[in-house]
Order: C-alpha cells, then sequence, then structure tokens
C-alpha cells in the first residue's frame, strides 16, 4: 500500500513542477509582449515622444528587450529540461544585468533634469530593486538554492511592467500613480500563482521578493507624492 502510494506520488510530483515550469513561461512572454506592445503603442500615439530619445535611451530601450527575450528563453529552456544550457546562458547573464543598471541610473538621471525629483525617485527605485533582486537571485544560484533563484529573477523581471503601464496609461488615459498601485499587486499575485501550481503554498523567496519591491516602490512612491508627482505626466522620458 505504501509503494503504490509513493509510485502515485512522484509523477504527481513532476507533473505539478511541469506545469508550474509552463507557467513561468507564459508569463515571460506575456510580460514581454506586454512590454513591447506598451512602449510601441506610446510612440506611434505621440510622434514627439520618438523625437525625444537619446543614445542612452535607445540603449536602454536594446537592454531591455534583450533581457527581457533573455528571460522568456531562459523559462523555455528549463521547461524543456535544457538545464545545462539554461546554467550555461545564465552564468553569462551579468554583464547585461550590469548594463541595465549602470544605463538605467544614467537615463533616470538625464530625465530628472527635465522631468524632477519625483521621476528620479520612482525610476531609480525600480532599477535599485532589479540590482537587489539579480545580485540575491546570483547568490542563491551560486549556492545551488535554485528554487529561491528563479522566483528572485522572476520578481525582478515582472518589476519592470511598471514603466510599460505608464504608457498604457498615458495612451488610454489615467493617472500615473495607478502604475505604483497596479505594480505591488503583480509582484505578490504571480509569484504566488506559480508558487500554489508548482508546491501548493508560498516560498520565501518569493515573499522576500515582494516585499523587497514593494517596501522600495512605496517608499519611492510617497517621496514621488510628496513632490505631487510633478514630472510623471510624461513617462516617455525614459
Amino acid at each position: 500500500m505504501d509503494q503504490a502510494q509513493a509510485a502515485i506520488a512522484i509523477p504527481a510530483a513532476n507533473d505539478r513542477e511541469q506545469r508550474a515550469e509552463r507557467f513561468l513561461f507564459r508569463v515571460a512572454i506575456a510580460t514581454l509582449v506586454y512590454c513591447i506592445v506598451g512602449f510601441s503603442l506610446r510612440a506611434v500615439t505621440d510622434a514627439p515622444t520618438l523625437a525625444r530619445v537619446t543614445v542612452p535611451v535607445a540603449l536602454h530601450g536594446l537592454l531591455m528587450t534583450g533581457w527581457l527575450t533573455l528571460f522568456a528563453s531562459q523559462a523555455w529552456l528549463k521547461q524543456r529540461g535544457l538545464m545545462a544550457r539554461h546554467m550555461r546562458i545564465g552564468r553569462a547573464s551579468w554583464p547585461v544585468a550590469i548594463a541595465i543598471f549602470a544605463v538605467g541610473l544614467w537615463i533616470t538621471y538625464d530625465g530628472s533634469l527635465q522631468s524632477g525629483p519625483a521621476f528620479l525617485a520612482l525610476n531609480a527605485s525600480g532599477f535599485v530593486n532589479f540590482g537587489i533582486l539579480y545580485a540575491l537571485a546570483l547568490r542563491a544560484a551560486l549556492h545551488g538554492q535554485y528554487d529561491t533563484h528563479k522566483r528572485l529573477m522572476l520578481i525582478a523581471t515582472i518589476s519592470f511592467i511598471g514603466p510599460a503601464t505608464t504608457r498604457y496609461l498615458a495612451v488610454f488615459g489615467g493617472p500615473p500613480p495607478l502604475a505604483i498601485l497596479s505594480l505591488p499587486a503583480a509582484v505578490i499575485a504571480i509569484p504566488l500563482a506559480y508558487d500554489l501550481i508548482a508546491r501548493g503554498r508560498w516560498h520565501r523567496a518569493s515573499i522576500t521578493g515582494a516585499a523587497i519591491t514593494v517596501t522600495l516602490l512605496l517608499t519611492a512612491g510617497a517621496i514621488a507624492a510628496s513632490f505631487g508627482f510633478e514630472g510623471m505626466a510624461q513617462p516617455e522620458a525614459t
């Protein structure tokens, strides 16, 4: 009886993991599409947006598109069980992450010269959050904590939907602070859904990653609110 139950438990656990990896891949693709469409719509509906694009901003756009594509490809490799290739590519990703962090702070400073301190606080918090989560995820991978690693990478990546959301709000109408409120919901709900599929309960890494992201975002939002969200009406600054 016990052996029969054990034989049944193993396929069930494998099936649950496979469903979780399929979910992660779909989230990665949805995030990539959501961000590309959001920025593209803003560019198409507001021609002056393209005129304000500088070399650093263009570089930032290429880096972010590359990162989102990389994350989706890594999720696909994981889903297919191609772990050796997944790990090789992952180990080579750190120059891209550093470039995203550095260029992100660069364009944030440049944008704040016109848009003001509210813009500086919100944008900088996003890149600082990415840097912290990537560093923690890298440390987890080096220590063989792969469940922690992928959850932190997931949260680090979906936290970038905030700027895309401001583009949708600019196109379809809506206050920029709404993007601040929607992002915490995403970084809590999506990892929670993944955890429920994968293991039936929330993972500690998901709680940690969401707490870091929400804390930084709400702190930056409070700073931006103290300046009346001045400059946030033009999110295309970055």
